[in-house]
């Protein structure tokens, strides 16, 4: 009798045990796809993100009108169109069309309703507070150069302006087709991870340009 007792209660230990395991291992599988795997993806953005190699660009029959600043054949969304490099903190980035969350992985992104370089007007690129990207836009000093190499031609600003703005600040930029102004900027601090309220904003002027034919 002792003996079908105990049993009994081994019985039910083992299966409370196996019900508990199993809850447990289901709780921590959704945990992983709802919360903790978006939540490290995110973390990545600004660590862990191997660079892109570069693309083949050459095909891209893209050209513009030194003239009219029309530039034909457009890039897609998403699409690389070119390199940016700052000789002096020694950078060179993929440049791609479009700002969000999978383009800024590859690279620095142009936001798609700013004009392209040398079309005329201001051209607004964004990427992360990584030591690849744009951590060290504070580094750079007025006069320094900015090279945008695209699919289309060569062209060079030279910085005009350093400062930290706000996001609403920064909204309120002014997309204007009157000058060429090159507008670059990241998260601030430069050191910081995940999402800050703040801007490091880099303002540059054009100053030379050599096109393909």
């Amino acid at each position: 009798m002792l003996k079908k007792k105990y049993k009994r209660l081994l019985k039910a230990i083992v299966s409370s045990v196996a019900v508990a395991f199993f809850f447990t291992c289901l709780f921590t599988t959704i945990i992983y796809f709802t919360v903790l795997k978006d939540l490290s993806g995110y973390l990545n953005l600004f660590n862990g993100f191997t660079l892109s190699e570069p693309e083949d660009i050459e095909s891209n029959p893209a050209k513009i009108d030194p003239i009219t600043k029309a530039i034909t054949h457009y890039p897609k969304y998403g699409d690389q169109y070119g390199t940016i490099e700052m000789p002096t903190i020694d950078i060179k980035v993929n440049l791609y069309l479009g700002d969000d969350m999978d383009i800024l992985k590859l690279g620095a992104g142009q936001y798609a309703g700013s004009y392209f370089p040398s079309e005329g007007g201001t051209t607004l690129i964004a990427a992360h507070n990584r030591r690849e990207y744009f951590k060290y836009l504070p580094k750079l000093n007025v006069g320094d150069n900015i090279i945008i190499d695209t699919v289309y031609g060569k062209f060079t600003y030279a910085v005009t302006d350093g400062k930290v703005e706000t996001i609403s600040e920064l909204e309120k930029i002014n997309i204007q087709h009157e000058e060429e102004v090159l507008v670059l900027y990241t998260c601030y601090p430069v050191d910081a991870l995940g999402f800050t309220d703040k801007r490091y904003v880099i303002y540059a002027e054009l100053v030379g340009a050599s096109y393909e034919s």
